[in-house]
């Protein structure tokens, strides 16, 4: 018999009497070694065993433990910093409606995803957060104020949960009288004792040098068309302690700079005059340029809260009350030496500081309604 015949014929009866893939099992035993030849009965038996128990532990533990540790990627970052100092702070009352919240704390925190505000029916209350450059103190604006006469509760969750309760002023509720009625009134703003926050340490610099309140007279009122008009001038204090318009003293009118916001207003006008006259003391203008005030009425506009008056000074003509000889620049040439640094008037002049005063509740004066006057002052 030829011998390729005799190979094939012994192949087929090895092939016939091997044991089957189905009787063999898991079978790791001793088996043919795979034919690496191409063999036309492939026998897909592949039989290598490679062990179908696929036990690659498909036990893939869909417990890639979810919690959020390092399976699934970073977790959320958990604020550690402590809170030092808050404004308003717990069981504040009397908040005055418009001012933003602050926040201080002990080092930066790692989330800025810290801070809540609800009324007390616990209403959500939208806000911005605004971090200053270190990223340990946050500023949350409330977009068109709070409400007024209003209980909140704020909270900051670090690395201890900060919880404040504060209740707003009566400042924000809505105004009780029209248009008609709110012309003609005159309120008081007490300059002496106000608080000016620009330029830094200067609160008592204009509490000695200006006495009389400032008078702001209602001339016109539009609620509808979100305008109101006033006159102003500085008052003089009587003998009994009344307040009245100094009728030597020019008015200047400030045109509206926002009533859509009633009972906030804000006014604007592009210059005013205040005089300093005090025995023994020169006569002293101080011209102020781009002038801002503003404020809140309350429900029955009998005050004024939340009073803010910012310009320009002019410094040109206040040597003489400081001691110093008259001149343009003696002034700020002295105040370098206190580190403030004078800038431009509008006119190309740096001899202007910028001015930033607020004050206290301003009463309406009963019975009290301003005229305009003008005394041809050359200002």
């Amino acid at each position: 018999m030829d011998l390729r015949v005799l190979a094939v014929v012994l192949t087929l009866v090895v092939a016939c009497d091997a044991p089957k893939a189905s009787d063999a099992g898991n079978d790791t035993g001793p088996q043919a070694e795979p034919d690496t030849e191409p063999d036309a009965d492939a026998d897909t038996d592949t039989d290598t065993d490679i062990d179908t128990d696929t036990d690659t532990d498909t036990d893939t533990d869909t417990d890639t433990d979810t919690d959020t540790g390092t399976d699934t990627g970073a977790a959320p970052a958990v604020c550690t910093a402590g809170v030092t100092e808050a404004e308003p702070s717990d069981g504040t009352s009397g908040w005055y409606w418009l001012d933003p919240l602050n926040v201080a704390f002990d080092d930066p925190p790692a989330t800025s995803d810290i801070f809540s505000l609800t009324d007390a029916e616990g209403t959500a209350v939208e806000f911005e957060a605004e971090w200053d450059e270190s990223g340990q103190a946050a500023t949350l604006s409330i977009s068109g104020g709070l409400a007024g006469s209003t209980e909140y509760v704020w909270t900051v969750a670090c690395a201890e949960t900060t919880t404040i309760s504060f209740s707003t002023s009566e400042y924000g509720t809505p105004l009780t009288i029209g248009d008609e009625e709110l012309v003609g009134r005159t309120f008081a703003f007490d300059l002496g004792d106000a608080d000016l926050r620009e330029p830094p340490g200067f609160s008592g610099f204009i509490g000695e040098y200006v006495e009389n309140p400032l008078l702001m007279g209602i001339i016109g009122s539009d609620s509808a068309a979100g305008e109101i008009m006033f006159i102003s001038a500085e008052g003089h204090i009587t003998g009994e302690g009344g307040i009245t318009q100094d009728m030597h003293k020019d008015t200047v009118v400030f045109e509206s700079g926002g009533w859509a916001d009633a009972p906030a207003f804000k006014a604007h006008t592009d210059s005013l005059v205040m005089v300093y006259e005090a025995t023994g003391r020169p006569t002293t203008k101080f011209p102020l340029y781009d002038v801002y005030f503003g404020g809140t009425f309350n429900s029955d506009a009998t005050m004024i809260g939340g009073g803010r008056l910012n310009g320009l000074v002019d410094t040109r003509n206040m040597a003489p009350l400081i001691g110093l000889e008259s001149g343009d620049s003696v002034w700020c040439d002295a105040m370098t030496a206190l580190g403030l640094t004078c800038i431009d008037c509008g006119d190309g002049d740096e001899y202007c500081i910028y001015l930033d005063a607020y004050f206290d509740d301003a009463p309406l004066i009963e019975g009290l309604t301003m005229v305009p006057i003008s005394t041809d002052s050359d200002g």
